[in-house]
């Protein structure tokens, strides 16, 4: 059995749906067909999200579980002010905070649904975060329910992919937040597996591949999530306030979501508005630019093949390093630069670059003599290795040239991923 997270990628599940224009307006919200669940802590925050549910069909039923006082009469005030007929306000306990609004708070009513989102709200604990929280916040809110139309696009992707059974925005990437590009189990592996364990669930978790899940926001076909709404879940299963920032069984929750599809027969993919995938798109340009320049200049990372090989390239310099006293370098231009990057991560210097005949034009690089090819070859013995730096298109031709001489060497840079 595969892992979500490598069937996510081999199936390419990334949808990417218009937030400007219904794909099929003969598509109508039944009855009872679709439900909208949100979870609302912060009364001070309360209107920025209703600007978001607005969006959501009048015949999508709305759910919004609160428990805090203050924050359910500003809920109510802008249900009247929007004169929203499809609202439903539930009041639970204040522990469990999101996952408990819902696992127990509205256990039994997203079952009544063929397809059902679940979003709650988030707030920075301090100023430092506020922008990045701001941003993730409007990465879950705009890829779940960021338009009317948009909303219609989901029924419609749901109603045509069968096999699709969750749908959740995108990891964040935002100047802060990088759980996009990093293994984002902290300390809930062992947590995770405990509760699959429980779930009775038959999939593959892997502590190397990262959950796809994160946030506890979704669109999903209820079917997919049987087994989590099976359990008989009370807010006692849950941390009382203060809750943690890692390594509760919350925190296994939102990254078991897929396992439970999957167990249940169903893929996990990504859903975004083509306006959010716009703009994220051209903030990950940056972000490679500027990670490329950074990884260039302190390890000669200069291309994506570089960046996939870069450990077996070390590994393999490395080895060879240890096996002979002098070290050559053949090639002093950027590939020559590569090897000795990696060489200075092992705290090992070569003896010298080398060059073919005639194509020396600086006696040094670095501070490391460059010296030809015929003057080196004198003081070539069996201490000696050289390991070459150079472009792939010249590498037969000069290792041909070695191999005649009986010279030790080692290729680099020539495996791709």
């Amino acid at each position: 059995m595969k892992n979500v997270s490598d069937i996510k990628r081999d199936e390419n599940l990334n949808f990417v749906l218009s937030d400007k224009y219904v794909n099929n307006k003969d598509n109508p919200i039944l009855p009872k067909q679709m439900a909208v669940f949100i979870h609302l802590h912060y009364a001070d925050t309360v209107k920025n999200y209703f600007s978001y549910i607005v969006n959501i069909p009048e015949s999508i039923d709305v759910y919004i579980t609160v428990s805090d006082e203050t924050t359910r009469m500003e809920i109510d005030e802008c249900i009247k002010y929007y004169g929203l007929k499809n609202c439903t306000v539930i009041v639970k306990k204040n522990r469990g905070r999101d996952i408990s609004a819902l696992l127990v708070a509205c256990r039994d009513r997203i079952q009544e649904y063929e397809y059902a989102c679940f979003t709650h709200d988030k707030k920075e604990k301090n100023n430092y975060q506020k922008r990045d929280v701001q941003c993730w916040v409007e990465e879950i809110w705009e890829n779940l329910i960021g338009s009317t139309e948009y909303i219609y696009n989901i029924k419609e992707l749901l109603d045509k992919n069968e096999g699709l059974g969750l749908l959740v925005p995108p990891n964040p990437l935002t100047d802060q937040l990088s759980f996009a590009v990093t293994n984002t189990w902290k300390n809930n592996f062992k947590l995770t597996q405990k509760l699959a364990e429980e779930l009775g669930l038959i999939c593959e978790i892997s502590e190397d591949k990262s959950p796809i899940t994160l946030g506890t926001a979704f669109w999903c076909r209820v079917t997919a999530l049987k087994k989590l709404f099976l359990k008989e879940w009370v807010y006692e299963d849950f941390q009382d306030e203060p809750l943690p920032d890692d390594g509760t069984i919350s925190h296994a929750i939102e990254r078991i979501l897929a396992y439970v599809a999957q167990d249940a027969g169903y893929f996990t993919g990504n859903i975004m508005t083509d306006t959010y995938a716009g703009k994220q798109f051209e903030y990950r340009n940056i972000i490679l630019m500027k990670s490329f320049e950074q990884l260039r200049k302190a390890f000669g990372i200069g291309s994506v093949n570089d960046l996939f090989n870069y450990d077996l390239n070390r590994k393999k310099i490395a080895d060879f390093c240890s096996l002979y006293t002098n070290i050559y370098i053949y090639g002093a231009g950027a590939f020559g630069n590569k090897v000795l990057l990696i060489m200075q991560t092992l705290n090992k210097k070569p003896k010298a670059f080398v060059v073919s005949d005639g194509e020396r034009t600086e006696n040094d690089l670095y501070s490391i003599p460059i010296l030809e090819l015929s003057e080196v070859e004198v003081q070539l013995n069996d201490k000696c290795g050289i390991i070459l730096g150079v472009s792939p298109r010249y590498i037969d031709e000069i290792k041909q040239h070695l191999e005649q001489k009986k010279v030790d060497f080692l290729e680099v840079f020539t495996n791709s991923h």
